[in-house]
């Protein structure tokens, strides 16, 4: 029952609203039934509303309502015995057709099978005769076949025994003849015989002797035949013996078909005389046999008919229970599938959802990481165009927009950044008069916002911690400046921040009251869960239990659309029910039905509206609550229905709290915590199940349309009954697949919110409805009887407050001689107290009675909050303009550093003509005759060449370095610092303006506000404006560089910058007044601020004194007015203080702000000025020592008498030798050399030409070994230049199989393959290096590359370094720079470790300066060591561009430990380490030289000798650590080493060509022809 109804209840819920009416007329019976009967009751009560709205007597409409009730019954039971007694007729009636019809069935069936059965016994009874004749004559004929043929064989044996025994006689006859004449002498053979044998008499005798048989041999013969003779005679007598049994049985049988021939006779002859009796005797015998006859058939026959009938039935059922479970497995069968399509379709939107979700997560981080990016750029156009240490008031600017999800470029001032190192400096628009846009964008607006915020709370650069450490400005006012910490008078501001939010308050409109609560005593439940987790049925079953009425929303939102769809239209003139009372049944249900006409879903307001609706017309009499049927499905709903039950709408009631100021936000009093009405749910219970639970329960039902009844395929699967199966129909076809997985989604996205929600109200339940029905329904039961005591207990000690309140208000009443009205009304007061709520604190009264103000009414707090507004938006408007303005300069102070760098490297970057006078005098160099040049004088005019050029080009330098120097001169000069510094004094002046304005109307909107609530005005004397003195000029200059006069001449050619470059930073400030070169006073701004700041601080010093409170007047004392008065002047005054305390405080923070960012100008233009004279000196000096370089290399040229065959350009700050442009003819070539080629060996071109086709084929160093001996077939079988074959004379012949051969003397592996770098190495024409010549190699390749760490030595320190290379050097020690991977650390820096063989990667010029072993050879097969060492580096470096000379000479070493050196080699030197030693990876590597890249140490295969886990072993067996390596000869000397050693055949000589060689001794003239 449980399984049933747990795939029964699934199809209650649907895909929205939780609420499934449809296929709930499909579920229980209950659910039916109850659905049913609300129904019907809610049309009954709005059948009567109705009737009570028309008729006019009472006593009527009561007579109708009774009369109408008995009416309705009499038709509906006069409907129902019509139909009671139709139904029984037509069932009787049909009843009685279908006996007729068995039984006419059944007697034809009858008759047939009697038919039939005598029709079968004649032609049986016919066969049988026939086939008893047909036996009778085949047994005569097999008789007499018998006889002939025994008597036949008789004769046979006959003849054949006296043919054996006359034969066997005359055999024996002879042979006692030949007996009897051998022993008579006689002999076979004549004299002549004898005599032409050549023997004597003796001999001849004593051969015939021999000659003759034995006495006992012929003795045996005769045994042995008379033996036979007495076998044969017994096996003839026993043949005769059998013979004659068979005679006599043939007679018997003879004699026994003889006597049953005479028994037929003698029957034949009886029958005979009984057929000649009477007839009538006759007659009576054949019918009484007839009657025999037919009584016997009719017996057969009956009982056949009855076991037939048997054996249909049970084949019949047999076949019935068959078809059954056959439709069982199908259905099965189909909700298996249907299920795995589900979880499928399932899992693909889960997966799309994913997807989607990454997505969107990877767009978010992807706008983030280009937003950082943006920053990042931003940072580093700053830092390389105007300052290297970025403004932290920049970067924070830039993270406030990072935060806000607004990017840098959206910024107006940093968009484009600071120009370019080539541009032009941008123009100045404050310079041009041009004004500042008011309006701010939305980027502006949020920095003004955040700087804003930053002022008015102190943080940031306005931090008193920050400021405290600016120095002050000199002078007398600085010592005035007030402290930056809050004094204790700023708590007045407290009193401003209350009055505000009073004013916010009162103007604000008035909340609405709460909904009327509902009886307390009244359960309220809500059951929810996911689709098809039973929770319709399980409301059902609450409801039945506990008397509660089940609320379904849907049934309610149909039936409201319904009676709305239904209704008429409202006639014209009168007002719909919308209008004067939208929350009701009817206008809900009107909105609905405008909803879905337009094709819409019904709001939630409207749902939980009808929802409420319904709650509250729950009849507490005849029901104990009620229970919500999958209702609230979200969260917004949950919300929608506590705040029209309650009133609590948390989030409304933040929207409506009025916003905040920012000059007074509201006191740090703790606000009184937010009084929550009890939830208006007691219970939420949430059945949980899983999807596939779901997905299960869904597709499995099964209805069966005749009973009425659910089952489920595999939870509650039907019996086996005849026809069950056939009739049985998928419930809810197909739309429970299609709404399941929306349902299921639908669910997932708002379960998490609404269990918040409900977690938050602390009524929240889950009951996990994976198990049976049963047990869920008793968890959920004890659950709500647990709520019940719960109310309960609240219940009884809510009565107990209530009395004890009661008591104490009486005895209160009793000792204060109250009235009793008084004792009533306490009584009344206590019972209306909520009955969850505590118990109310006592009210405290005061001792002293003190004046309450008048209420401040909405229309004073508008007037009050207005004025304020006005005070708020002109201060906020003022500050933020100014200090966008203050941040705007900033961004002018970068872009003019930005601007100064690009202009002074326009001006470094100008074309000269140094390049013509190197031109002209490399031409006059060139033009000088060579036996001139080798003479004295020939090289005096040559050095003077060189000389004059040179003082050309450092004068051309001087006048670049004259221009550069005028250039940051006129920038000094030009009047922008002091410019800058008064735009910045003036916005400071215009913050503190707005100050003290805020100030002064502050303190007239306090007047007013005291006035109003004290009745009357008040005292108190309000400031006066104050304004600061507006500066015409500041000055502000820092000290200008002194170059010393003589920009020219040759001693300029060394200085960096300057030669009297002044002092910068602090020494400037202490630099004396007055004097050449003498840097100005900064102080001019600074003390401008100051002394105006000061001034102001200085007009509002006064403290405000609260005036006296009024005296008694007699015993009567001051009046209520006057206390009331005095009480609102001494909090004018408190809050007037306050807000000048601020003030002054404000204005000392502004001061010492603007003295920092006044010396952070100065900072900078210092800093600028000296980046300009630093950029200018290292200009300078790059161009000399490029001067310098041409000049040395032109005299070295002289010296040796040499020309300048190619052209010398100096570009820029290097000197470039072109060695494409020969200025003089080259010499002509010397005559090339020809070496004999060998035969049979290949040549460095055919080497290359192979190594090339090879390394097209492979993939990576591999290649299979079929295809290498393709390759050097079709190598062979191509055409080619008898000049220039492609292979040796002596490997051309050579067929395909030989081919292959050579292939497999170099494969591996399974599949084989082949390392082509091994190929090239085995037939290179060069000798295998050894072990000492490898190390020379080594050593010789690592000097080259610059890898001295692998010797054992420091890197040698270069002489001296240019300036870029000091620059990058300066970077690269800063994490600026990056090495290349090939290039060799310098110091002290550590190698990395390698994880496998580290190359010594070698670049073209490093590889031929490396000695390789063969170059000392005097010259290679077909060419010089030179030229093949070209096409090595052709082969295996050209690629890459990098060739790797380890991993090369592994290819040349033919024996392992030449192999161990070199992979040792690789490694840094280490103390008692022999570097011949390899570790696990590195023997790893060795071993898989020739390994596909899929060998890893990690791998694991059976199959490969030298995998990670046999290695493993060997360091195991050889007692090494982890980290410990193992040398080649100890490895040797150990079995498991010496059997992975010799299977290692990458490092096995492979005489390729002596394998050539021994084909064609082989093949002998094969080949030749």
């Amino acid at each position: 029952d449980s399984a049933r109804s747990a795939g029964a209840m699934p199809a209650l819920a649907c895909a929205t609203g939780g609420a499934a009416d449809a296929a709930a007329q499909l579920g229980g019976t209950r659910v039916r039934a109850t659905r049913r009967a609300a129904s019907e009751s809610m049309q009954a009560a709005h059948f009567e509303s109705m009737l009570k709205k028309s008729a006019q007597d009472p006593k009527e409409l009561a007579q109708a309502l009774v009369l109408s009730h008995y009416n309705t019954w009499m038709v509906e039971s006069a409907a129902r015995i019509e139909q009671v007694g139709s139904q029984e007729a037509a069932q009787k009636a049909a009843v009685s057709q279908q006996r007729r019809q068995l039984e006419l069935s059944k007697m034809r069936e009858g008759r047939r099978l009697m038919d039939d059965w005598q029709a079968e016994g004649y032609r049986k009874q016919r066969e049988n005769v026939l086939r008893q004749k047909e036996r009778e004559k085949e047994a005569l004929r097999f008789e007499l076949t018998r006889r002939d043929r025994k008597a036949r064989s008789a004769a046979l044996e006959a003849a054949r025994a006296a043919a054996d025994q006359a034969g066997g006689i005359d055999e024996f006859e002879v042979t006692l003849k030949r007996l009897g004449s051998g022993a008579d002498g006689e002999a076979d053979f004549s004299p002549a015989d004898v005599s032409r044998m050549g023997l004597d008499s003796d001999t001849h005798l004593a051969s015939l002797a021999d000659a003759m048989p034995r006495a006992t041999s012929m003795r045996g013969e005769v045994d042995s035949f008379m033996d036979r003779l007495r076998s044969r005679k017994q096996e003839e007598a026993l043949s005769r013996k059998e013979r004659e049994m068979r005679r006599r049985k043939v007679m018997l049988e003879q004699a026994q078909a003889q006597a049953a021939l005479e028994e037929k006779r003698r029957q034949e002859a009886l029958l005979t005389k009984l057929g000649r009796q009477c007839a009538e005797e006759r007659a009576i015998s054949e019918r009484l046999w007839a009657a025999q006859q037919e009584a016997a058939v009719m017996r057969d026959n009956r009982q056949l008919r009855e076991r037939q009938y048997e054996e249909r039935r049970q084949a019949d059922a047999a076949d019935r229970i068959a078809r059954e479970r056959e439709l069982g497995a199908a259905a099965r069968t189909e909700y298996a599938i249907q299920l795995a399509m589900e979880r499928a379709r399932a899992e693909e939107a889960a997966a799309a959802a994913a997807t989607a979700a990454k997505a969107e997560r990877h767009a978010a981080c992807r706008a983030m990481a280009l937003q950082l990016a943006d920053i990042a750029e931003a940072a580093c156009e700053v830092r390389q165009s105007a300052q290297r240490l970025l403004p932290p008031k920049l970067m924070r600017e830039w993270l406030t927009l990072f935060a806000n999800g607004v990017g840098v470029k959206e910024d107006p001032l940093t968009a484009h950044g600071p120009p370019d190192e080539g541009a032009p400096p941008a123009a100045d628009p404050e310079a041009e008069g041009q004004a500042i846009e008011p309006e701010l964008a939305e980027t502006e607006a949020l920095l003004a916002a955040a700087e804003l915020d930053d002022y008015l709370l102190a943080r940031a650069d306005w931090q008193p911690e920050a400021l405290a450490s600016v120095p002050p400005a000199e002078g007398a006012a600085a010592t005035e400046l007030p402290p930056l910490a809050p004094a204790g008078g700023e708590q007045g501001c407290a009193i401003t921040g209350r009055m505000v939010l009073q004013c916010l308050e009162a103007a604000a409109p008035p909340p609405k009251p709460p909904p009327e609560p509902l009886p307390g005593g009244v359960i309220k439940l809500a059951v929810l869960g996911k689709p098809f987790s039973s929770k319709s049925e399980q409301a059902q079953r609450l409801a039945d239990q506990f008397g509660l009425k089940v609320i379904m929303p849907h049934a309610l939102v149909l039936s409201a659309v319904a009676a709305a769809m239904a209704a008429p239209p409202p006639a014209d003139g009168a007002a719909p029910e919308a209008e004067t009372d939208p929350d009701s049944v009817p206008a809900l249900g009107r909105r609905g039905a405008a909803v879905l006409r337009e094709g819409g879903v019904v709001p939630d307001d409207v749902v939980a509206g009808l929802v409420v609706a319904a709650i509250r017309e729950v009849d507490p009499v005849s029901y104990a609550g009620f229970v919500l049927d999958s209702y609230p499905a979200s969260a917004a709903q949950a919300k929608l229905l506590e705040k029209k039950l309650t009133g609590y709408a948390p989030d409304e009631a933040a929207a409506a709290k009025p916003k905040k100021s920012k000059l007074a936000p509201p006191p740090a009093d703790q606000p009184p915590a937010e009084v929550r009405p009890p939830p208006g749910l007691d219970l939420v219970l949430r059945l949980d199940v899983s999807d596939e639970t779901a997905r299960a329960r869904a597709l499995g039902r099964r209805l069966d349309p005749a009973t009425g009844a659910v089952y489920h395929v595999e939870l509650d699967p039907p019996p086996e009954e005849p026809g069950l199966q056939e009739r049985l129909v998928p419930l809810g076809g197909g739309s429970a697949e299609a709404q399941l997985g929306p349902a299921l989604a639908a669910y997932a996205e708002t379960e998490a919110a609404l269990s918040g929600w409900l977690v938050q109200l602390d009524v929240l339940l889950a009951v996990s409805a994976e198990q049976p029905f049963e047990s869920v329904a008793a968890e959920v039961g004890e659950a709500v009887e647990a709520l019940l005591e719960r109310k309960a207990k609240m219940a009884a000690e809510a009565a107990a407050r209530v009395k004890a309140a009661a008591e104490e208000a009486a005895a209160r009443a009793e000792e204060q001689d109250a009235e009793p009205a008084e004792v009533a009304a306490a009584e009344a007061a206590a019972a209306e107290a909520p009955a969850d709520e505590a118990a109310e604190s006592a009210v405290v009264e005061p001792e002293v009675e003190l004046p309450f103000p008048p209420p401040l009414t909405a229309e004073r707090a508008s007037v009050v909050l207005e004025q304020w507004q006005g005070v708020e938006g002109d201060f906020v408007r003022a500050c933020s303009q100014a200090l966008r303005s203050l941040r705007e300069l900033r961004h002018r102070t970068l872009q003019r550093s930005a601007g100064s760098r690009s202009e002074l490297a326009s001006v470094l970057a100008a074309p000269d003509h140094r390049q013509e006078v190197v031109a002209a005098a490399q031409d006059k160099f060139n033009a000088m005759p060579t036996a001139l040049r080798h003479r004295d004088a020939g090289k005096e005019e040559l050095h003077m060449v060189v000389h004059e050029m040179q003082e050309a080009l450092w004068s051309l330098t001087d006048e670049r370095r004259a221009a550069a120097e005028a250039l940051i001169t006129a920038l000094h000069a030009d009047g922008w610092l002091a410019g800058h510094a008064l735009r910045l004094v003036l916005e400071l002046l215009t913050i503190a303006d707005a100050e003290t304005n805020r100030y002064v109307r502050t303190c007239a909107v306090l007047k007013l506000y005291a006035s109003l609530r004290a009745g009357r005005p008040v005292e108190g004397t309000l400031p006066e404006l104050a304004q600061a003195a507006v500066p015409e000029a500041v000055s502000l200059e820092i000290p200008a560089i002194n170059f010393g006069g003589d920009a020219g001449g040759k001693n300029s050619k060394d200085d960096k910058g300057g030669k009297g470059a002044a002092k910068v930073g602090k020494d400037a400030k202490e630099a004396p007044k007055g004097g050449k070169g003498a840097p100005p006073s900064a102080a001019g701004a600074t003390s401008t601020l100051t002394d105006a700041l000061s001034q102001l601080v200085r007009s509002y010093s006064v403290p405000v004194v609260a005036p006296p409170r009024p005296l008694a007047n007699g015993a009567d004392g001051p009046s209520r007015e006057e206390a009331l008065v005095a009480e609102w002047s001494a909090e004018l005054s408190t809050a007037i203080e306050g807000e000048r305390c601020k003030l002054v405080r404000r204005l000392g923070a502004l001061c010492r702000y603007g003295c920092d960012v006044l010396d952070e100008l100065r900072r900078q233009a210092e800093r600028t000025q000296a980046e300009l004279d630093g950029m200018l000196g290292a200009k300078m000096g790059k161009e000399a020592a490029a001067v310098a370089a041409l000049a040395a290399r032109m005299r070295e040229a002289a010296e040796a008498g040499a020309t300048l065959d190619h052209a010398l350009i100096l570009e820029g700050e290097a000197l470039v030798v072109d060695e494409y442009l020969l200025l003089v003819p080259p010499q002509p070539p010397p005559p090339p050399t020809t070496h004999p080629v060998e035969a049979d060996k290949f040549s460095p071109a055919q080497l290359e030409a192979l190594g090339l086709r090879l390394r097209e084929c492979g993939a990576g160093e591999l290649m299979r070994a079929t295809a290498m001996a393709s390759l050097l077939e079709q190598t062979s079988a191509g055409a080619f230049d008898a000049a220039e074959p492609p292979l040796p004379a002596a490997w051309r012949p050579l067929g395909a199989p030989a081919y292959a051969k050579i292939a497999a003397a170099f494969a591996s592996g399974d599949p084989p393959l082949v390392a082509w770098p091994a190929v090239v190495a085995a037939l290179a024409p060069v000798a295998r290096p050894s072990k000492e010549a490898l190390a020379a190699t080594l050593e010789s390749a690592a000097r080259a590359a610059g890898r001295f760490e692998l010797l054992g030595e420091e890197a040698p320190l270069p002489a001296e370094a240019s300036a870029d290379e000091e620059a990058a050097a300066d970077e690269k020690a800063a994490g600026g720079g990056v090495a290349e991977e090939h290039e060799a650390p310098h110091g002290e820096a550590e190698p990395p470790a390698a994880v496998a063989l580290a190359p010594l990667s070698l670049s073209k010029e490093q590889f031929a300066a490396a000695r390789l072993w063969f170059e000392d050879e005097t010259e290679a097969a077909g060419g010089s060591p030179a030229v093949l060492k070209e096409v090595l580096w052709r082969l295996f470096g050209e690629p890459a561009d990098r060739l790797d000379l380890a991993r090369l000479l592994l290819f040349f070493c033919d024996d392992a430990a030449k192999a161990f050196l070199v992979a040792g080699f690789l490694r840094r030197p280490e103390a008692g380490v022999d570097r011949r030693s390899l570790s696990k990876l590195e023997l790893f590597a060795v071993l898989h030289r020739d390994a596909p890249p899929a060998a890893e140490l990690g791998r694991i295969a059976h199959t490969d000798s030298f995998s990670a886990p046999t290695i493993d072993r060997l360091w195991d067996e050889l007692g090494l650590g982890e980290e410990e390596r193992v040398a080649h000869a100890h490895m040797a000397r150990h079995p498991l080493g010496r059997l992975m050693l010799d299977a290692c055949k990458a490092y096995h000589s492979k005489d390729a060509y002596g394998t050539v060689a021994a084909l064609h001794a082989n093949a002998q003239n094969a080949l030749k022809m």
